[in-house]
């Protein structure tokens, strides 16, 4: 088969043993450098040096791997370099360093920066005159992401001071991470005891192949040189490579064994990763040396790792201990055949509900195939031990909840849930899609639903059916029918995306001078960002976001549609501070603009409104008024139909949203809450209803009240109370005339993320088990909270804090009956699954 010019140059960098006779400035005759030919033999000068002569010879060198300009290497692999460094005296040193050249030296722009940290290979033999020296160069810290190409730059210098220098260019690229996870580094292997390889490599877009050597020295009597390559077809992002390689029961005591690996991703892109070397030890001489990697916090269903090293690893297993070392556990794996000379093996806990919230202590052993036991022992310490009494120890806290890997990884911005079908629906904003986790599988369909860019604020519509999307890239909503239990029946309504129009506003001052002339000023259109960000929508189906900042619109705003239109208008709900200015603010206009008068006419200026029929296509219509802006809005009112309106005394500067603004709708669908994080000082809450808004009073008293930043909004099934989470949690009255008044707050840890209510909670009137608050704080728990006393009633603690919203919805159908409330988070790590149980809190009485 004829491989493709990217691959060929791959095989070449990741097996990295051709020796090519390769430089960019080849010396051409002894008048180059020291005359040194620097052919495939180059073992002398052409010309020996005289006895006693002043050494002004450069010594030679040249770089022999990479073998060629334009190989391919991953971003953040080490790269091999092999060099070859020849003189005609003495040599003295070698200086590799990767360089990234960015700029123009033509324009006085070329600048040069360290990609691959300086190596220094110093103090050479007096003798030296010819040598071949390899090194790993490894990327600076913090690691460059750009994908470029870097230029190897290695100096020769002699005994003298003289030196050469040559280059290799590579192309830096995005590709396979590639992760070798046995053996370890340094570890040790039996004579005639296979060495067990695992090599795992994920990448985001898919894995084409995956190829490992291992190799031992080359003076061993049986030779060691073996490679295995494994091709994938289909979409493959996270793959594992396990085989069992023989040593030679005559591989020599304390040499070493060395193992490479790489890999190929489906855009032909190769990653690498640093060979893993191994010492020989001798066959019958050790008890089993284990140890463990158990993390502070474990979910029932989690594992943790044991490696063992011995002479033939049969089984490995744990002991788990309760906080005062009461035996609560012992479980252990048989290994398959044939019994390996290092073993790795997750094992899995399979606990209970019953002990979530529980400390344990955990250690860890193995057998090999003598029989011989040898219990954990820590990672940073030598030797082994044979006694179980003595065994090292982890501590770890068993937590709430089951954590779902992304089936792609990237950033979630909300979370919507289908109980009545099973589903949880995540916006994945890195991959324009939502991720559908399924009850009945424990798992998410694989292939995902596509819809718009960015993917961010989700929401149930009142059709129970379909659920909106806001496209945070882009300026619509996306519509998806979810009605179905089949994954694969879920998709993007595309005739139904709803598209919006621009939202400019328009400050006009109007004045009258002493002659009583009506002078108009209009400013320049203001323009927010527009892309939807959190979404909801209320029972007279009107549907309500806010806008997702950008770098070139820095503040946001808060918006809203009447879907029913064949083409809706988006209207503009401004959040805004008085001023005593002769200044109107007109938002839902397509144009104002002002004709001014002649200075000398003594006539009005005239002032001209353009606006279309609202939920229409058809072409902007205006008014003329020289009567002010009142007239003319009444007029356009009245033409058209417009939708404007006009603002007196506003002040502009204060007008836009710089933060995350959530969104939140009660149970029954008759309020929206908006929450204005603003990180920078107190954050904001504001509340509309068919036919009402939050009167500017009513939230500058909540807010002067609590004081708080924003993280996280709730309400509760009626609109009863609203909850937020800042700096603490608090929470105010919805109804009027108590409307946003601060009822109560509690110090939860500072900062975190989203809060929820319990899904039947109404204000302080609701059952004790379900007037509930949950809280996800930054020091990884959920916090359950009681809405009228304001009291704690019990924590949860979690494995990874989490970020982003979070839901509370009842049981799903197929839950185990015990089971009263369900918990829905995102950490880094995935979705986070939380069944909560009555014994898990509790209520306040």
């Amino acid at each position: 088969m004829r491989l493709s010019s990217t691959v060929a140059r791959l095989v070449v960098a990741t097996a990295a043993v051709a020796v090519v006779v390769s430089c960019d400035n080849p010396p051409a005759s002894p008048k180059f450098g020291n005359g040194i030919s620097g052919g495939p033999t180059g073992t002398a000068p052409v010309v020996p040096p005289a006895p006693g002569s002043v050494d002004s010879n450069r010594p030679f060198v040249r770089i022999d791997t990479p073998a060629t300009n334009g190989l391919l290497f991953n971003i953040g692999d080490s790269i091999l370099v092999v060099t070859r460094i020849i003189d005609d005296r003495a040599l003295q040193s070698l200086n590799l360093t990767g360089y990234k050249f960015t700029g123009s030296a033509n324009l006085g722009t070329l600048t040069q920066t360290i990609r691959y940290s300086q190596i220094q290979v110093g103090n050479l033999r007096a003798d030296l005159t010819d040598t071949i020296i390899r090194r790993y160069m490894k990327p600076a810290v913090p690691v460059d992401s750009t994908v470029d190409s870097l230029v190897i730059i290695a100096i020769a210098t002699d005994a003298q001071g003289n030196a050469d220098t040559t280059r290799r260019r590579v192309q830096i690229v995005k590709g396979p991470d590639v992760k070798i996870e046995a053996p370890v580094m340094n570890d040790s292997v039996s004579q005639g005891i296979a060495m067990a390889v695992r090599v795992h490599v994920t990448h985001p877009d898919g894995v084409n192949s995956v190829t490992f050597r291992v190799q031992g020295e080359a003076t061993w009597p049986t030779r060691l040189d073996t490679t295995v390559t494994t091709t994938y077809t289909g979409t493959q992002r996270d793959v594992t490579v396990n085989a069992a390689i023989p040593i030679p029961p005559n591989a020599p005591v304390r040499t070493r064994v060395t193992i490479s690996a790489s890999a190929i991703d489906i855009n032909r892109n190769p990653g690498a990763t640093t060979p893993v070397v191994v010492i020989v030890r001798a066959a019958g001489t050790t008890t089993p040396r284990v140890t463990q990697v158990v993390p502070p916090r474990l979910e029932t269903s989690d594992s943790i790792t044991v490696n063992a090293t011995g002479d033939g690893i049969t089984s490995i297993g744990f002991i788990m201990y309760d906080s005062v070392m009461t035996l609560m556990k012992r479980d252990s794996v048989l290994l398959p055949a044939p019994p390996t000379s290092n073993a790795t093996a997750k094992l899995p806990l399979n606990l209970t509900p019953a002990d979530q919230g529980r400390r344990v202590n955990i250690a860890s052993f193995a057998v090999d195939q003598a029989g011989v036991h040898g219990y954990s022992v820590s990672a940073s310490s030598g030797g082994t031990q044979s006694n179980v009494t003595l065994a090292y120890t982890d501590t770890s806290l068993i937590v709430f909840g089951h954590t779902f890997g992304l089936p792609r990884p990237g950033i979630v911005g909300d979370i919507a849930v289908d109980e009545g079908r099973g589903n949880v629906f995540l916006s994945n904003l890195s991959f324009n899609r939502l991720e559908i986790w399924q009850v009945g599988s424990g798992s998410f369909y694989a292939p995902g639903v596509a819809v718009g860019s960015a993917p961010w604020g989700l929401a149930r519509t009142n059709s129970p059916d379909s659920l909106l999307v806001a496209n945070s890239g882009g300026t619509n909503i996306s519509k998806v029918f979810i009605g179905s239990t089949n994954a694969a029946l879920i998709r993007e309504d595309l005739t139904n995306r709803i598209r919006t129009r621009t939202a400019p506003l328009f400050e006009v001052t109007e004045t009258i001078d002493q002659t009583n002339k009506v002078s108009v000023v209009v400013g320049n259109p203001l323009l927010f960002s527009n892309r939807p960000q959190y979404i909801g929508q209320i029972a007279n189906g009107n549907i309500f976001f806010s806008t997702r900042p950008t770098i070139e619109a820095p503040s946001g705003m808060i918006h809203w549609l009447d879907p029913s239109q064949a083409f809706p208008d988006l209207r503009t709900i401004v959040n805004y501070k008085t001023a005593n200015k002769p200044n109107y603010l007109i938002i839902d206009a397509d144009s104002v603009q002002v004709k001014p008068s002649l200075a000398s006419s003594g006539l009005p200026d005239t002032l001209v409104v353009w606006d279309h029929p609202p939920g229409t296509t058809l072409p902007s219509d205006s008014v003329r008024k020289v009567t002010g802006v009142g007239s003319a809005v009444l007029a356009i009112q009245a033409k058209v139909g417009s939708d404007i309106v006009a603002i007196p005394r506003i002040d502009v500067n204060s007008i836009g949203l710089t933060d995350t603004t959530f969104v939140a709708v009660s149970g029954d669908r008759n309020w929206i809450a908006f929450g204005y994080g603003n990180t920078g000082a107190a954050g904001n809450i504001f509340m509309a209803s068919p036919g009402f808004f939050s009167p500017i009073f009513s939230q500058t008293d909540f807010t002067n009240n609590a004081a708080e930043h924003i993280f996280g909004l709730a309400l509760d099934s009626t609109g009863i109370t609203v909850a937020a989470h800042g700096g603490e949690s608090y929470f105010g009255s919805v109804d009027v005339p108590f409307h946003l008044r601060l009822q109560g707050k509690y110090s939860t840890f500072s900062h975190g993320a989203g809060i929820a209510l319990h899904p039947a909670a109404r204000g302080a009137s609701t059952p004790p088990d379900e007037r509930l608050a949950f809280v996800a704080s930054d020091d990884a728990t959920i916090q359950i909270l009681d809405v009228a006393h304001y009291l704690s009633a019990g924590i949860l603690p979690i494995k990874t804090k989490l970020y982003g919203p979070l839901r509370v919805t009842r049981r799903f159908p197929s839950d185990p009956p015990d089971v009263v409330m369900k918990l829905y988070g995102i950490a880094t790590t995935g979705l986070v699954v939380i069944d909560v149980r009555a014994t898990d809190f509790t209520p306040v009485p």
